[in-house]
Parts: C-alpha cells; structure tokens; sequence
C-alpha cells in the first residue's frame, strides 16, 4: 500500500481489501473510493464502478477504464500484490507523478482488479502537491507522457498495448494526451473515441467555468459528472 504522508487510512481499508483479494486471489490489486479532504471540507469521490464489492476480470477492466479519463484505480486506495508490481516493472522513477498509476494499470489489465464501493482513505487535496505540478508544468507532462507511451510499446508491455491504445490513461488531462498523440505519426493508434471524447467533455466543462459563477459551475459539473457515470455513459 502506497500514500501520502498527509492522506489518512479510515477504518476497514485493509480488512476490506485484503478480504476481497483473498477471496478472488486471480486479482492483482485492491482499490476503493476516497474523500478527499481541503483543509476545510470534505467530499466523497464516488468511482461508481459497482454498486457491489466484487472482481473484475482483465477484459471487464477495460470497459472500466473506458468510462473514465484517467483511470478508475485511485492509488491511495489500492492494495496491490507485491508479484503483481514487480511483474509490471515496478515504479519507474522517470514518470515521476504517475509512477503509481502506470504500473497499477499495468497490474489492472494484466490480472483485473478488486473493487469495494466504500471510502477507505482520506485523501488531503492542495495545489501544493506534487501531482498537482502537471497542471503548471504542460511541457513536463507532456514529456511524461511521451515516455508511457514509448514504454507501453516495448516488448515487455505488449500483452496490455491493445488496451492502453484504446483507453489512453496516461494522464488526467485528456487533451495534453492529445497533443503527445498527434505530434507523432506512429502515436496516431493512441487516438482513440474514448480520448476524443473526454477532450470535448474538458473543453466544454471548460467554456462552462468561463460563463458560469464558480459554485454553479462546480455543483453542474459534479452533478453532471456523476449523472453519467452512473449510467455508464463515460
């Protein structure tokens, strides 16, 4: 189990997933939902990928990660097989902010993975973070990018390359994605509907935070949001 130093564990997070990987041991991870948590409130981050705790096998994944623009595996709630890890590499200390996240979906589509619909952690959110540098530093991300996409076409990745073409979860901004994608022509099959639709589903959230008071902006959009990902539209 991999988290922050100011995140917090909440009651049930190992008993729950250490349950669950025992009794599908096939699974190579564990995840769950979070809170998280801004100094001041807090809010439950609903994955909705099941209204039950259950497994979901490799090509079950996949549907999953269609339906988000990053990836439905939050890694401070994640419990993953030490084999697992190491069979995907490792943490590769050159992606810096997604080191966690390239080999849990490594892990995710190789062996599927467990999920327990509850908030097991508390996650502090801040500008201050160290993941929250990909929002100032375009140029480095990109460059991030770019090196997950070179990685998941060596030999070593070649069983998961299928589904990371069609889901594209190299980062939180689909649209930085994008742009790695189309600046190379061997890059082009990185281009897929699921990109393409969360860039459009950025770029309008994005006109909208131009043309809306904040607070409305942010209650539309969560509302929105979770409208649909309940009904499994993205």
């Amino acid at each position: 189990h991999f988290m922050a130093s100011d995140d917090k564990i909440l009651p049930g997070l190992y008993e729950r997933s250490m349950g669950m990987l025992s009794k599908y041991p096939e699974a190579g991870l564990c995840c769950s939902d979070l809170i998280l948590f801004n100094g001041k409130t807090t809010k439950e981050n609903r994955m909705f990928l099941s209204e039950q705790a259950g497994y979901f096998p490799p090509r079950e994944t996949l549907n999953l990660f269609l339906k988000e623009k990053f990836s439905p595996v939050q890694s401070s709630t994640t419990i993953v097989k030490r084999k697992a890890l190491l069979n995907a590499g490792g943490f590769r200390p050159e992606l810096r902010w997604s080191i966690d996240a390239f080999a849990f979906d490594v892990v995710s589509f190789r062996e599927g993975l467990c999920y327990v619909p509850e908030a097991l952690t508390m996650v502090r959110s801040h500008l201050g973070q160290y993941g929250e540098r990909r929002y100032k530093e375009r140029g480095l991300e990109r460059e991030i990018i770019a090196k997950m996409i070179a990685l998941v076409r060596s030999p070593q990745y070649a069983d998961v390359l299928p589904m990371f073409k069609q889901t594209a979860p190299f980062s939180t901004l689909p649209f930085e994605v994008l742009k790695v994608a189309i600046s190379k022509r061997e890059n082009w099959d990185f281009i897929s509907p699921k990109l393409l639709k969360f860039v459009a589903y950025d770029l309008l959230t994005g006109f909208m935070s131009k043309i809306m008071p904040s607070s409305l902006y942010i209650r539309a959009r969560e509302y929105y949001r979770n409208l649909l990902k309940k009904r499994g539209s993205i």
